[in-house]
């Protein structure tokens, strides 16, 4: 006779367990409503747009948007300045954050404490805005892609999840590595990096995701629109700066095919679509890679 699961022999789990599904369909459905619901517009005709037809599907189908949004002339420079920000600056952060999470969870370094001290505390206390802007116009990097890529290199908590995960490699395999004649330089890219591929692949992918999304950065130190990445354009875009613009070419596109509303719509389709085409080959190390770097403090 097949045994009874016991976690469901009651009423009250049973309960317990339809609310938390119930919950989480609910959580899913506010989340993935609005994405839709862009993409929906993004689609969809200038007339049904208008009269309120769009909700969850495009109705009268037409790419005129997108063709609108390639046709702009901030649009695919700012594009590929985001892609050069993002790709540049991951990897910049990535590296250094690497290096400084084995420096950290070196147990022969003097002064370890002090250092992740330090670290810490300047998650809760910085200088502020206006100390780091004076400091970056005094060092010249004032409306120049140093100013993207050089800021905010280094995220204080990543650091210390990488340092965590390092930590727990087994000394065992340096102290073999050195026997060999292995130098420091060699432990770190042979031993350290390749079995830190889980959680460097998390961070990666936070840093991505910030460098893809960020605006204020480009909005506080640059000036010169050819350095602009898409996110400040669409920020002039959704907030009326840019309106003319798109009004004008509405004029020479065809007027009945789109709308700004639509045309907005398909610029933010564009923007997110390739962070989520990426998001899906690094899932794989996501719950692992965190994880590791949480177990032990």
């Amino acid at each position: 006779m097949k045994q009874r699961n016991i976690y469901y022999n009651s009423t009250f789990d049973r309960m317990i367990d339809t609310f938390v599904y119930s919950l989480s369909i609910v959580i899913i459905a506010v989340t993935l409503y609005p994405v839709l619901y862009t993409v929906a517009l993004s689609f969809s005709n200038r007339i049904a747009v208008e009269s309120g037809q769009v909700w969850l599907y495009p109705v009268n189908i037409t790419f005129a948007s997108y063709l609108l949004v390639f046709r702009h002339p901030l649009i695919i420079p700012a594009y590929f300045n985001t892609i050069f920000y993002t790709v540049a600056g991951t990897t910049y952060s990535l590296f250094l954050t690497a290096m400084g999470g084995y420096v950290l969870s070196r147990r022969d370094l003097i002064g370890r404490n002090f250092f992740t001290f330090l670290i810490t505390f300047t998650m809760l206390f910085s200088g502020g805005l206006i100390p780091t802007f004076l400091v970056v116009s005094r060092l010249g990097l004032y409306d120049t892609i140093w100013a993207i890529l050089l800021t905010g290199a280094i995220s204080q908590w990543n650091l210390i999840i990488v340092r965590t995960s390092m930590k727990a490699i087994p000394t065992s395999l340096e102290e073999s590595a050195k026997i060999d004649g292995a130098s420091h330089w060699q432990v770190f890219t042979r031993i350290y990096i390749p079995l830190s591929k889980p959680v460097l692949a998390t961070i990666g992918l936070f840093y991505a995701v910030g460098r893809w999304n960020d605006f204020f950065t480009a909005l506080i130190y640059l000036n010169r629109s050819k350095l602009f990445p898409v996110q400040l354009v669409i920020r002039g875009l959704l907030t009326g700066m840019d309106t003319m613009n798109v009004e004008q070419s509405m004029v020479g596109g065809g007027v009945g095919s789109f709308t700004p509303t639509t045309f907005k719509a398909a610029v933010v389709v564009v923007t997110m679509l390739p962070i989520m085409c990426v998001y899906p080959f690094i899932q794989k190390y996501f719950v692992k890679g965190v994880m590791i770097g949480a177990i032990k403090g």
